[in-house]
């Protein structure tokens, strides 16, 4: 197992855009953040609105992280170095396994980065006077229970399709999640609410740490559950796929 996440990272960063994009994305976040303050400040708004723009800064980058990971999976379809993994003997669980890692670290990394430079940026010229403590850790777990859950869903898309496609749906997926929250903003029941929150990433946009999603608990364990089907399907599948 540790030689293949060795040689999953190692690979990725072996791309020019893997090594940059994080440096990049944080300096993106530390852009962004001091515009809001001075935003704010331009305006005279004397209740600090808790960095509200941030769910939707999020949301936006979640399709070139994503862009970012579906290349990175389907590397190993396109070039057919899957099949030399199982002929020396390594499982395809671990193979799996190895991948979903190396991703899900690619994008917690990424928005981790993007999200210290936005947050501490506007913290530094705000200051945390009028700051919603409680608000601010709600949508952090927001952040990271959805970019998570998307790196799973992410993986078991680009492992159960055998080709270069593999790498576009997860970023067709995210689109298709925008729709859905979208749709939820204009028609506003019971199945659009459920659906956005069970796809990660889907209540983003309707997230602020002013004001919070009401339904957080419920929105992340959904999520997680959805996550974790697709994590113990994209295992079963990729175990029966044919390589040939």
């Amino acid at each position: 197992m540790n030689k293949l996440l060795s040689f999953e990272f190692r690979n990725a960063f072996d791309h020019l855009y893997v090594k940059l994009m994080p440096l990049i994305l944080l300096l993106f976040g530390i852009a962004g953040g001091l515009l809001n303050a001075a935003d704010i400040k331009a305006n005279n708004i004397e209740i600090y609105p808790q960095m509200d723009e941030l769910p939707q800064f999020l949301t936006m980058l979640s399709e070139v992280i994503t862009l970012i990971g579906g290349l990175l999976l389907s590397k190993d379809f396109t070039q057919n170095t899957i099949r030399n993994k199982i002929i020396i003997g390594h499982s395809r669980t671990k193979i799996y396994l190895a991948k979903q890692i190396m991703v899900t670290t690619v994008y917690l990394v990424n928005i981790v980065l993007f999200y210290a430079g936005y947050a501490v940026s506007n913290i530094l010229v705000l200051g945390t006077d009028n700051l919603s403590r409680s608000g601010f850790a709600k949508v952090t777990v927001l952040m990271l229970v959805s970019y998570f859950c998307f790196s799973l869903f992410a993986c078991f898309l680009s492992m159960t399709v055998k080709n270069s496609l593999g790498g576009a749906l997860p970023l067709l997926a995210a689109y298709g999640v925008l729709f859905i929250s979208a749709f939820r903003e204009i028609f506003r029941n019971k199945i659009t609410e459920y659906a956005a929150e069970v796809f990660p990433l889907g209540t983003l946009m309707q997230s602020a740490v002013s004001m919070p999603y009401p339904h957080l608990l419920r929105n992340c364990i959904l999520m997680i559950c959805f996550s974790a089907a697709s994590f113990a399907a994209g295992i079963a599948i990729f175990r029966k796929t044919d390589l040939n």
